[in-house]
């Protein structure tokens, strides 16, 4: 699993769905197609079998058709911000256009929904999707491409396609959920704020204790390349199944952890931050994403007042396992990070 058979196109950096019945979306991908002379991107239709594996780790519905997908170096990006990290990889003046992810995505994001809602009416539709000529046949993903760039699928996909998965997933969380989780990481600060408050690399311990079947505490240690050390304690109550709801010190107010089998993310939450004897709350947005080897990464995007502040990146976490009877004996290397 994440192997490139013989004859199969290398690992994608990115891959870029579209609406394929959109007569724009599709002038779009020739756009990009011709100012990619790299051949940075590839690109599936919304509506192909290719682009399911990419939708359901975004935590898109099957049928989403509201505009571009990108994925790239493992991570979603929806909307305006999609499109602006798109026309940073082109050539010529399009690069500049990044410039425009400084504005707050509120303000970004409805200018982009107003375009997509009507471009059915303004530009038209095909019947039928795209066929790609044969002359940029290669940039398009086909369903059986299990290239090592794609999202790691989940176990109902691994029986669908004939092979056995033994990792313990999030939707096992009493048996997920355990060990000593150690991993290193980076705070990056927004580059107009790093005069206040520079960038880091950190190391981080995370212990679960379970104390029932339902409810545990997690012990957080955050030791910065500063020298400044963070600890807190998390704790957490399954709610359902798929459902976790948690509070800590610095998120009084709580989240929810939504559960999947390809990793998790917390609803949006806001954490108190301290700096130089200046607290502030931030609005927090924190994906965890499995890899093929069963490594999870962390990434926490951090707003203020709707302005990105910082982002968070900790990955790949290992974990060390006290009882490995809690553990199925294939996990690989009892992997896993939080």
């Amino acid at each position: 699993m994440g192997e490139i058979s013989e004859g199969m196109m290398p690992p994608p950096n990115a891959v870029v769905l579209f609406d394929g019945v959109c007569n724009v979306c599709n002038t779009s991908v020739n756009f990009i197609i011709d100012r990619d002379a790299a051949g940075y991107f590839q690109f599936a239709a919304l509506q192909s079998d290719a682009a399911q594996p990419y939708l359901t780790h975004c935590n898109l519905p099957s049928d989403f058709l509201e505009g571009v997908v990108l994925w790239e170096d493992g991570r979603c990006f929806t909307r305006s911000t999609a499109v602006l990290r798109i026309l940073r990889r082109l050539r010529g003046v399009w690069v500049l256009s990044y410039a425009l992810v400084l504005l707050p995505r509120f303000l970004r994001d409805p200018a982009y929904d107003w375009f997509i809602r009507r471009r059915y009416r303004w530009f038209g539709k095909r019947d039928e999707c795209r066929v790609p000529t044969p002359a940029v046949q290669a940039r398009f993903l086909s369903a059986s491409q299990g290239t090592s760039g794609s999202p790691a699928r989940g176990a109902a996909e691994l029986a669908a396609a004939g092979e056995v998965a033994h990792m313990v997933t999030p939707l096992q969380p009493k048996q997920f959920f355990r060990g000593v989780w150690i991993g290193d990481g980076e705070l990056s600060i927004h580059p107009l704020l790093r005069w206040f408050a520079p960038s880091q690399r950190l190391h981080m311990t995370s212990e679960p204790i379970w104390l029932s079947d339902r409810i545990w505490v997690v012990k957080d240690r955050f030791e910065f390349s500063s020298g400044r050390v963070v600890e807190r304690k998390m704790f957490a109550e399954l709610t359902a199944p798929d459902h976790i709801h948690v509070t800590a010190d610095d998120m009084p107010l709580g989240a929810d952890i939504l559960l999947h089998e390809s990793g998790f993310r917390f609803t949006p939450y806001y954490a108190i931050v301290g700096h130089r004897g200046f607290t502030v709350r931030v609005r927090c947005l924190d994906e965890n994403t499995i890899d093929r080897d069963g490594f999870i990464y962390d990434l926490v995007r951090m707003y203020l007042c709707g302005f990105p502040v910082a982002k968070m990146r900790i990955g790949p976490v290992r974990r060390h396992v006290s009882d490995p009877s809690h553990f199925s004996p294939d996990f690989p290397d009892e992997r896993v990070a939080r």
